[in-house]
């Protein structure tokens, strides 16, 4: 019998929002894109091969050796341990938590700007250079790539995968379209952003779901929303020019962008404004390291860090039930024990290493769950109520 996972849960007091902090980096060359695996193991890459890593939720950050001086524009982590970078000089892997990276041959050569997985085999890395752009998926957890056919399209920016089947990829170069795929990837469909039009460089994407999410870009502001797969947008904020999104549950997310740009989403519709600093520093990429800590890095090295209510959920109470799971690690079925009663209406969310939502069922102590058909990996869960988080923590699925 496996032994149970004592879960520690997080404690504040609900009341006036958090302020953001500007945490030390170490490093004052530009930081693309942030990325949090595991709650506390979280990395950040950049410019002349800029790669850094956190061990305690983005607190603190050290500088990590990286064999290449170009440019970095992505990161992804299965775990604290595994995980890929891409950019100008090529596509790295390692196995050590970024202590030591090897070099992944790719049929062509990039440059590229985003690196993501849907499960531990199937990933995929975009790029291109204008007119000559590139995707490439991986079956085997990243060992080899093979080219995707797009025809002869501008350069990929983002890749974004709500669910296994379908995702959406955004044009780095001035398109107002995007791509579609409703079968894992195999095949991409153009889809023109309607009934909008502008000249914009895509850089920022983000679903909820297979139908509702949002994408921004630059040099003409563009921040829009769709709530039918990308048949048809509006827009949420024509003065916003957006970099990076990022969604925690339906009701949560933060936008970054250019001039200390930021907007909340705090209810599932409103976005309200808050401006870093002086309101001149370029912020490029922002994620959630969980429901009450989200990471923001930009250039010179900028790393910003919110802390429980200042991402716009309410942190789990003291008086919360202390909840495992059990077993953990899991193979076919998990049970939820608690030392308290669960909330009569709530829900358990299942969340992948980027936070979408994997698997959702109601609360049922003793209940079992079905985790059979999830690919073997580190996910977070979280249990809601009506009012807010109930409990959550972490879960190891072989």
């Amino acid at each position: 019998m496996k032994p149970l996972l004592t879960l520690l849960l997080l404690s504040a007091t609900f009341g006036t929002q958090a302020q953001c902090t500007q945490r030390a980096s170490g490093t004052t060359e530009a930081l693309w894109t942030v990325q949090f695996p595991e709650t506390n193991t979280g990395f950040a890459v950049g410019d002349f091969g800029t790669v850094i890593r956190s061990e305690d939720a983005g607190l603190s950050w050290a500088d990590l050796n990286f064999p290449n001086p170009g440019d970095l524009r992505s990161v992804y982590f299965h775990d604290a341990l595994h995980g890929f970078v891409a950019g100008d000089s090529g596509l790295y892997r390692t196995a050590d938590g970024g202590d030591s990276w090897s070099t992944v041959a790719t049929p062509v050569s990039g440059p590229w700007r985003c690196v993501t997985f849907t499960t531990p085999l199937t990933g995929f890395c975009a790029g291109g250079d204008f007119a000559a752009g590139s995707l490439l998926r991986t079956d085997d957890g990243g060992t080899t790539w093979a080219a995707v056919d797009l025809g002869q399209v501008n350069p990929l920016s983002k890749v974004f995968f709500p669910t296994a089947e379908v995702g959406y990829a955004l044009f780095h170069g001035y398109e107002w379209s995007v791509l579609k795929t409703t079968d894992g990837g195999l095949n991409w469909s153009t889809l023109p952003i309607q009934p909008l039009s502008g000249l914009t460089n895509m850089e920022g994407v983000c679903f909820q779901d297979a139908d509702t999410g949002y994408a921004g870009g630059w040099y003409l502001p563009t921040f829009i929303r769709t709530t039918d797969g990308g048949a048809t947008w509006s827009e949420v904020d024509p003065q916003f020019n957006v970099n990076s999104i990022a969604l925690r549950s339906p009701a949560q997310g933060i936008a970054v962008g250019w001039h200390g740009s930021i907007r909340h989403l705090t209810n599932g519709t409103d976005w309200a404004d808050e401006t870093w600093g002086d309101g001149t520093a370029l912020l490029y990429g922002v994620t959630y390291a969980s429901d009450g800590v989200a990471v923001a890095v930009g250039e010179n090295g900028i790393v910003l860090r919110w802390a429980s209510e200042g991402t716009g959920i309410r942190t789990v109470g003291d008086d919360a039930p202390s909840i495992t799971l059990w077993p953990n690690p899991a193979t076919d079925f998990i049970e939820l024990h608690s030392t308290a009663p669960l909330p009569q209406v709530a829900t358990w969310e299942l969340l992948d290493a980027l936070g979408r939502v994997v698997q959702r069922s109601a609360v049922l102590a003793q209940a079992p769950i079905d985790v059979s058909g999830l690919q073997a990996g580190h996910y977070s869960w979280r249990c809601l109520s009506a009012e807010g988080p109930v409990a959550q923590g972490a879960l190891v699925i072989e």
